[in-house]
């Protein structure tokens, strides 16, 4: 360090806060150094006329000690110039903008001034998003579940929120994990999270991986609305325009290796497993879908494993599901997992579309269950049961569990009754073959005298019927003896 340029000229303030300016190659320890003896040299009531002079113009390479200048003399006056001072000043770059709003918080002062604290709030969250962003984008491109895991991710944060890191994460780069992270959130049941992605790819510069995932959205989205939009944007950018062979992952390339289905437990919701091969022999994928009858999805967790890996991930992930397991049942795991696609909400996770290509395909999409279900029908439900070999089968309120957390009692006694009367015209199809069990409300507890001896009424009658000879099962018997 140069010590004339320490010493100044003379008695000149001045002169000795140019020398910080003139010299932006010192560093820390030398400017330490200086101002130590700067601070040395000269009274108190010249340092602060000498820097209040200067506040008005913080966009020099002196700021950072006038910074430190004023909060070494927190007492004088000057925190309060310098905010006063940064009032007109708050255009200043974002760093240098932040080390005056810093010193203000840090004499105590900023408290005084309503707009600088604002500001300072807006920095702090604005450097802790960006720094989020940042790392999440990062992860994306870097780790190989990275796309998965910040789908996942974003499904805990606040849907108003959402919008805005999908816009920082498409400003932070356009690698093919970012892309491929915005194709597949464009496929989210959450409107916010899906236009923000479809406006982040239509913002993006022409690639090899932004014409694909155009291509993939309008061959494959289930929304009419979205497929309209992208098939516009194409017509305008004609050099998005690919084959949609250039990323084909198609069925052809998966294989399920192991499927289960669970049956539907008294609050609504199954379990659907599937573990297929990867793409060219990657390894493989395996998700659990736990889907309700009315919400469609609900959860999902998935893992993917190399194919030098053991195959115990299939049980590993399944916990404690075990309880009426269907396994090795693909047809059906697909056909139950498209139909509860349709009743996904935009409280389902960002992270579905991902699994459903990694474990059925992109090639799986949503289809209506059909309005009128065989089993509702009692002569259809008849036919089941003779290609079952069954007789008979006790039919179980198993949805109508939900409804006993009605908590009003006269509307729960409607709704059971309502239940009940059609559960009867049902049954009465044929009484020997098909017993239903009737919901009897608990929540009225002078009916609860009377309706458990209606109840056990209408068991006594079931079991006489069976007093009486069915000809139809004699029939049968008869026939197979001839056989």
């Amino acid at each position: 360090m140069d010590q004339d340029a320490i010493a100044g000229q003379g008695d000149d303030v001045g002169s000795e806060l140019d020398a910080f300016r003139s010299h932006p190659e010192w560093t820390e320890a030398e400017i330490d150094a200086a101002l130590d003896r700067f601070v040395e040299r000269f009274p108190v009531a010249r340092v602060v006329d000498a820097v209040q002079a200067r506040l008005n113009d913080l966009s020099g390479p002196d700021a950072e000690v006038l910074f430190r200048l004023v909060e070494a003399h927190p007492g004088t006056g000057l925190p309060h110039a310098l905010a006063k001072a940064l009032e007109s000043q708050t255009d200043l770059p974002v760093v240098r903008l932040w080390g005056a709003l810093d010193v203000l918080d840090r004499t105590g002062v900023i408290g005084q001034y309503p707009e600088l604290g604002e500001l300072l709030e807006e920095l702090v969250e604005s450097f802790d998003e960006n720094d989020v962003i940042a790392e999440l984008a990062d992860q994306i491109e870097n780790d190989k579940d990275g796309i998965w895991m910040a789908l996942q991710a974003l499904s805990a944060v606040e849907f108003e929120i959402r919008p805005h890191i999908v816009e920082g994460l498409a400003e932070a780069g356009q690698g093919p994990g970012i892309i491929e992270f915005l194709r597949l959130l464009a496929y989210s049941d959450e409107p916010g999270s899906r236009v923000a992605a479809l406006h982040a790819l239509e913002a993006a510069e022409p690639s090899a991986e932004i014409s694909a995932a155009w291509t993939d959205i309008a061959a494959r989205h289930p929304d009419a609305g979205v497929r309209r939009r992208v098939s516009a944007h194409l017509a305008k950018h004609s050099e998005l325009a690919v084959a949609s062979s250039d990323r084909d992952t198609g069925a052809s390339l998966k294989r399920v290796q192991r499927s289960f289905v669970t049956a539907v437990g008294g609050d609504g919701r199954a379990t659907i497993g599937i573990s297929s091969a990867l793409a060219e022999g990657a390894g493989r994928a395996t998700a659990v879908f736990v889907c309700d009858v009315v919400e469609g999805v609900v959860e999902v967790h998935g893992n993917i494993v190399e194919k030098s890996a053991r195959d115990t991930e299939f049980e590993a992930i399944l916990g404690g599901v075990t309880d009426e397991m269907l396994v090795d049942e693909p047809r059906l795991a697909l056909a139950l997992l498209a139909g509860c696609l349709t009743l996904s909400n935009p409280a389902t996770s960002p992270a579905l579309r991902y699994w459903v290509e990694a474990t059925a395909g992109p090639e799986l999409k949503p289809i209506p269950f059909r309005a009128e279900f065989p089993g509702w029908d009692p002569a259809e439900r008849l036919k089941d049961q003779d290609i079952d070999g069954v007789h008979a089968e006790v039919l179980y309120g198993t949805l109508g569990m939900r409804l006993f957390r009605v908590t009003d009692a006269e509307l729960q006694r409607a709704i059971f009754s309502v239940y009940n009367d059609w559960l009867a015209e049902f049954c009465a199809y044929d009484p020997k073959r098909l017993i239903g069990t009737a919901l009897i409300s608990l929540a009225a507890i002078p009916l609860s005298f009377v309706s458990p001896w209606i109840a056990s009424g209408l068991y006594i009658f079931v079991a006489l019927l069976w007093l009486v000879p069915d000809r139809r099962i004699e029939r049968v018997l008869v026939k197979q003896e001839k056989e």
